[in-house]
């Protein structure tokens, strides 16, 4: 398949699916189009018309927003009017931008993820909105929340590559990430302060974007797990180690046969390193 037709195929099915899945306006159809987390740990419930006029998601999403604000690099006040018209004209009026809600195995809201900007490039996705939005929620479900929606989105759309958003805080993260590989390609400060709150990092096609956390970061209580695409994964955990940097052993379960490795990066997130 040539490259252009390839890029039609793909921003016909992007345009399609995100569509579908927002329009959806029925608590039947909601059920039916949503993405089961592991084992049924949980669902992955696509944002949509139904939930436009829902007052107390709406409430809860504002709260979220609210108590995540400081890890975004536009700093706004949140009220819920505002997450209501972020709602319809943010997420559910953006054609190439897709929330979904996390929810536990009881069927209760307690984060969000995404993808945004899936026609920006040349069949890239990216990672968007990743909010653990009740600290309490059962362990490992937002982990398992991103491996869901990254297989969903390699089976959906076939994307060439899929950017990574990741919430830190501290400029040894930058350092970790550029050990890895990455170079800082910008940052933005808040006003008033020399301090970066958001830094992109980039490395060929691969990125990586940083944010301050709003809270006090505990390294065990990281409940995202992210993935990096490399084509020759033994050659990068080479690279990896020769920098210094603590590294698992490769291992080939079911759904990565060309293997992949954890590595741990200063705030306690892992990164998991997969073939491409």
């Amino acid at each position: 398949m040539s490259t252009d037709r390839r890029r039609q195929v793909y921003d016909r099915a992007i345009r399609k699916e995100f569509s579908f899945l927002k329009s959806t306006d029925s608590i039947a159809h909601l059920h039916a189009h949503s993405i089961v987390i592991a084992d049924g740990d949980g669902l992955l419930v696509p944002l949509c018309e139904l939930h436009a006029d829902d007052a107390e998601l709406i409430a809860t999403l504002s709260e979220w927003r609210r108590e995540n604000s400081r890890a975004f690099p536009t700093q706004f006040p949140v009220t819920v009017e505002g997450t209501r018209r972020w709602l319809r004209a943010g997420v559910l009026g953006v054609e190439d931008r897709l929330l979904f809600l996390v929810c536990d195995r009881h069927g209760r809201p307690v984060g969000h993820l995404g993808f945004a900007n899936a026609l920006a490039g040349d069949c890239q996705i990216e990672i968007d909105n990743v909010v653990r939005g009740d600290k309490e929620a059962q362990p490992a479900l937002m982990s398992a929340a991103m491996q869901a929606l990254v297989a969903w989105g390699e089976e959906m759309f076939g994307p060439r590559e899929i950017h990574l958003r990741v919430f830190e805080d501290n400029e040894h993260a930058v350092t970790f990430y550029e050990r890895l590989g990455f170079d800082v390609a910008a940052t933005h400060p808040l006003d008033g302060s020399a301090k970066p709150v958001w830094a992109w990092l980039r490395s060929n096609d691969a990125h990586v974007m940083l944010a301050r956390a709003s809270d006090p970061v505990v390294p065990d209580q990281q409940g995202v797990l992210f993935y990096l695409y490399v084509p020759d994964v033994a050659g990068f955990r080479q690279r990896v180690v020769d920098a210094g940097i603590a590294a698992g052993e490769i291992q080939y379960p079911f759904y990565c046969r060309r293997g992949e490795f954890e590595v741990t990066d200063p705030d306690g997130y892992v990164a998991m390193v997969a073939h491409t």
